[in-house]
This record gives C-alpha cells, sequence and structure tokens, in this order.
C-alpha cells in the first residue's frame, strides 16, 4: 500500500504527463486523420493483353483507431485523476499533532491544515524579525501611566547641559610704552541651561524579539514535522477516473 507522500511525489508527473498525452492525441484527432483511414485498390486491365501496363495493387493499412486513441489517452488522465482523487481521500484521514519541546500544543490537524501553516509561519518569521528594538546602553522600565501599553521608559532620566557661545577677550600683550596692548578674542561654549529628558519607547526589548523568534522557529519544525507525520498515512485508493472514463468510452 502507497503512502500518502509517495502519491505526492508523483503527483505532479502524472498531470503532467496526461496533458502531454492530450495535446498530442487534440492534435492527431483535429490533424491527422489519415491514421484512421486506410485502402485497398487493385487495377486490373480489361485486355489480358494489357495487363503487364495496367495491373497493380495497393493497400493502406490503418495505423490505429479513435477508439484506440481515446482508450490510450483516457489511461494517462485516469491515471493523473486517481492519483488526485486518492491524495484528496487521504487527506480527509492524514492527520499528525503539533508538538513543540514534548508538548501538545494542537492534536490532529489535518495534512492540509500543517502545509498552510508552514506557509504562514514562514510569513510570521519574516514579520517578527522586521520588528523594531529598544535602544542598548539605556535602562529600560515600564511605563505605566502611558495610555497604551507595552511602552517603556528610560529608568534614568538622561540630563544634558544647554549652552551658549560667549566672546570673552583675553590680554595676549599688555599695553607698554612703545607697543599697544595685544588682545584676542575667545569664544567659549558656557552652560546656560539644564535640561532634563525622560525618554518613551514602544519597540520590543531584544531579548523580547529573540524569544519570539526562537518559539516561531520551534513551531516552524514542529509543523514540518508534524506533516511528515501524516504524509506518512496508508492512502486511501480511489478509482474514480476508471469509472468516469468507461462511462464515457462504453457507456456502462
Amino acid at each position: 500500500m502507497a503512502k500518502l507522500h509517495e502519491l505526492l511525489a508523483v503527483r505532479d508527473d502524472r498531470s503532467n504527463k496526461a496533458k502531454k498525452i492530450v495535446e498530442e492525441t487534440r492534435h492527431v484527432l483535429g490533424h491527422n486523420r489519415n491514421l484512421f483511414a486506410g485502402t485497398v485498390k487493385t487495377v486490373r486491365a480489361h485486355d489480358d493483353k494489357r495487363s503487364k501496363e495496367f495491373d497493380s495493387d495497393e493497400t493502406i493499412s490503418v495505423t490505429t483507431s479513435v477508439q484506440a486513441r481515446l482508450e490510450y489517452t483516457f489511461g494517462a488522465v485516469i491515471s493523473a485523476i486517481d492519483v488526485a482523487a486518492t491524495i484528496a481521500q487521504t487527506n480527509t484521514v492524514a492527520k499528525a499533532d503539533i508538538i513543540v519541546d514534548g508538548i501538545t500544543l494542537k492534536t490532529g490537524v489535518p495534512a492540509t491544515t500543517l502545509l498552510e501553516l508552514e506557509k504562514e509561519l514562514t510569513q510570521w518569521r519574516e514579520t517578527v524579525n522586521l520588528c523594531p528594538t529598544l535602544p542598548s546602553g539605556i535602562d529600560w522600565v515600564p511605563a505605566d501611566n502611558q495610555a497604551i501599553p507595552h511602552v517603556f521608559v528610560t529608568k534614568h532620566p538622561i540630563v544634558k547641559k544647554r549652552s551658549e557661545k560667549v566672546t570673552t577677550p583675553v590680554v595676549l600683550y599688555a599695553h607698554t610704552d612703545k607697543h599697544p596692548a595685544q588682545v584676542k578674542e575667545v569664544v567659549n561654549d558656557v552652560p546656560v541651561a539644564d535640561i532634563t529628558e525622560t525618554a518613551y519607547n514602544a519597540m520590543l526589548k531584544s531579548e523580547t524579539k529573540a524569544a519570539m523568534m526562537e518559539r516561531v522557529d520551534k513551531l516552524i519544525t514542529a509543523v514540518k514535522e508534524a506533516r511528515a507525520r501524516a504524509n506518512d498515512t496508508e492512502a486511501q485508493p480511489s478509482n474514480i477516473g476508471k469509472i468516469l472514463a468507461d462511462y464515457v468510452l462504453k457507456g456502462a
């Protein structure tokens, strides 16, 4: 008895083969009808004396029949249909549990659902990976006074100085009776105010993001393993293709 995963491995090949044969048959039926016809041509002279001049035999055999071509074509189609139908039938009973770290998150998940979950969880991972994290080097604590949840505030306010540029004259050389004083202007930044800044931020903690990424990766692995178990289910055979083809070809 075949397993579900074995049928999944040949499904596309069967389908592609059937499509190719159907296309070939349509071409033959529409453009190569001479394959279905034959003749036996005999020529005999009325005058025996001229028999060598006229007497001849020509036979063109029938290469194949329309019925035989249809049966050949439907045979390939039947194979593709029955594989697809058997997969669909088996998928109704192919199920497995999603298990992470020995904990069963969900029991009896259908194989088709597990396949869709694999695709969806990949999108989840990409989304989580894009999440920005809190700036490092700063102590962040939950901000309980905000209107929305999951907001952080700096544990210690950031104090900065506001300064102004002040020009101060500096005497380089004092005035003498021989030389005037030499004075140079020096520009200094002089603090004029203190700025206390409290920052709020609603990004994720880096460790929170890392934990989420780890859980998503574990879940992706668990779903893949579950689908592998589900695909090991014994196939539930379906011969619907032959039944339908017999009805068309034989009327039975």
